[in-house]
Parts: structure tokens; sequence; C-alpha cells
């Protein structure tokens, strides 16, 4: 049998995501409305060419996945694929440290806490405060930390 979208002769859709609104699942439609298009550089699944994360502001520099340090013959640095059904972010193990470690070092009371604990790495710090955070939610929240900007082609 035939997927559910080819069997229904759709070959495009589209998601918005709201805060505090209902999100939108397009299905079809004209590729004029489409008001960015990612493009598609996967093969078995959706993929998006992954430009890299900024931490603090959108034009902070990318720690890793940076288009300008990709080799001969590499059509991308990295690869996203998305998955509106997830909570759950997946990555290179190396990516994901640098990742943690960084959003230490713009997060004041991440910074804090590894400047009161020298003898740990800031990786460590964030983990734990991520697992503590019952303890510090009380005179903060998750606004306190530093915005994430997941750079995309496209975007």
């Amino acid at each position: 049998p035939k997927p559910f979208l080819k069997a229904a002769n759709i070959d495009r859709f589209s998601m918005c995501f709201n805060v505090g609104k209902d999100g939108v699942l397009r299905l079809g439609g004209e590729k004029e409305r489409a008001a960015k298009e990612l493009g598609n550089i996967g093969k078995m699944h959706w993929g998006l060419d992954f430009r890299g994360v900024s931490i603090g502001n959108e034009t902070a520099p990318v720690i890793f996945c940076d288009p300008s340090k990709k080799e001969k013959n590499q059509t991308t640095t990295c690869g996203a694929i998305p998955d509106s059904g997830t909570t759950v972010m997946m990555g290179a193990p190396e990516h994901l440290m640098k990742l943690f470690t960084n959003i230490c070092n713009e997060w004041p009371r991440c910074v804090k806490a590894a400047q009161a604990h020298p003898k740990l790495d800031k990786l460590e710090v964030f983990h734990i405060l991520l697992m503590s955070c019952m303890d510090w939610s009380k005179d903060g929240d998750v606004s306190e930390m530093p915005s994430l900007f997941f750079n995309l082609a496209g975007a």
C-alpha cells in the first residue's frame, strides 16, 4: 500500500508552532504560499541543512556545524531531522558537550556555580543545575537561561 501522502497526491506540507495557541499542520497548498522553504536534503527522511547553534543571541557564532568549515565534497556540515512529536534532542556527543558547556558560559547562575566548585568542569555543573532545578526554581526559572538559535539553511 502507498503511504497516505502519496495516495492523497500531497507533495508538500508545512507546520506552524505557536506559543500559547494551537499550531497548524497544512497538507498540500501552493508553493508560493510557503513563508520560508528550508529545503529537504534527506533521502530517507525529511532532513535539513543544519548550520549549528548560536547561544545568547541570533548573531553569536555557531559552536559546531559551522558551514564555513565544510570539507571538500561535503554537501553540508551537519543535518537535522525535525520531529514534531518529540521533545528529545539528539546529536554527536562532542557537539552536545560543547552545547551544554557553552550554555553554562552564558548562564549567570551556572557561571557562579562553576566558580563556587572549581574542581568540577562546566559540563558537570550544568548537569547538576538541571537535575536540581527544584532547588533554584524558587528564585528563578527557565527564562534566566540563554536563548538557543538553531541555524538552518533557508531560515
